[in-house]
């Protein structure tokens, strides 16, 4: 018998989503719904006689996803080898209710969830559909007993799109708000973008204008060097010019200088010749 807060869980076979035996379920033999992990789920057992197992369904009321496993029979039997209640096999409805209360939702390890049987009850016990007490059908069924069954399916049905469709609706409020708000966090993003991107042209506007003053502040700069550079040549030159002229005037002056003084020589020693040439007349007479 399994102690009540064990560790131990059975390994079932055939666990998963795939639609492959849809077909091959076998009919709904059992039903009853309870809340895992806080959501409303319906719980369902088919028989699948011809190949001698049974399917446990969990269907979400709010999601629609369906997590299921296989059991076959001699697996399903051992359960209750040792439950001296539940082991005679014609006692089904403990059996099913027996294993409902004990599904759980585990995560796979691949970002994914998959449906198993703890050893213990689940903390949500599962609460039969309909009436307080769920009578599986036997045999062929009467009317009254077929029209409760449509009944229920049909209630359950109900149920299952007024939940869905409530779901849907919350989805869709939360996906509107969400879209609104990325929506505003978009355009404030663009607004600081734009205000950025104003930011920083004036910036570099200053930059540019900046720079241009600096260079034309430099070519200023040398232009006047070169300016001061050309009046010094400038004066220079006619400083040179000045002097030249000077010099030419001074060696022109000092030239007619000398002419004149070689003439005034010249004229004396002519005189004085002149003058012995008239005495030696005079004392050759």
């Amino acid at each position: 018998r399994f102690e009540a807060g064990s560790s131990l869980v059975f390994a079932m076979l055939f666990e998963g989503e795939d639609d492959l035996f849809e077909e091959k379920k076998g009919p709904l033999v059992f039903q009853e719904s309870k809340d895992i992990d806080e959501v409303p789920y319906l719980l369902n057992v088919h028989d699948d006689q011809m190949h001698e197992r049974l399917r446990f369904e969990a269907y979400s009321l709010e999601s629609s996803d369906t997590h299921f496993l296989w059991v076959s029979y001699p697996e399903f039997d051992r359960f209750f080898r040792f439950n001296a209640e539940l082991m005679n096999p014609n006692y089904r409805a403990g059996r099913f209710r027996w294993v409902l209360q004990r599904l759980e939702l585990m995560t796979d390890g691949k970002g994914g969830r998959r449906l198993q049987i703890s050893a213990s009850p689940t903390a949500h016990p599962p609460q039969t559909q309909g009436t307080s007490e769920f009578k599986i059908p036997i045999g062929r069924m009467n009317y009254k007993e077929r029209q409760a069954l449509r009944d229920d399916m049909e209630r359950l049905d109900n149920s299952r799109e007024t939940k869905i469709a409530a779901k849907r609706k919350v989805a869709h409020e939360r996906f509107l708000a969400d879209f609104e708000e990325k929506k505003r966090e978009y355009q404030e993003k663009v607004a600081q973008r734009d205000r950025r991107i104003e930011e920083e042209r004036k910036v570099r506007l200053v930059e540019i204008l900046e720079k241009r003053q600096v260079e034309r502040n430099s070519k200023l700069k040398i232009q006047q060097v070169f300016d001061q550079r050309a009046c010094k040549i400038e004066e220079k030159i006619q400083k040179r010019e000045e002097q030249w002229d000077d010099g030419v005037k001074e060696v022109l002056a000092k030239a007619k200088r000398d002419k004149d003084d070689s003439e005034a020589a010249v004229a004396e020693i002519m005189q004085k010749a002149r003058e012995r040439e008239a005495a030696a007349k005079k004392v050759g007479r």
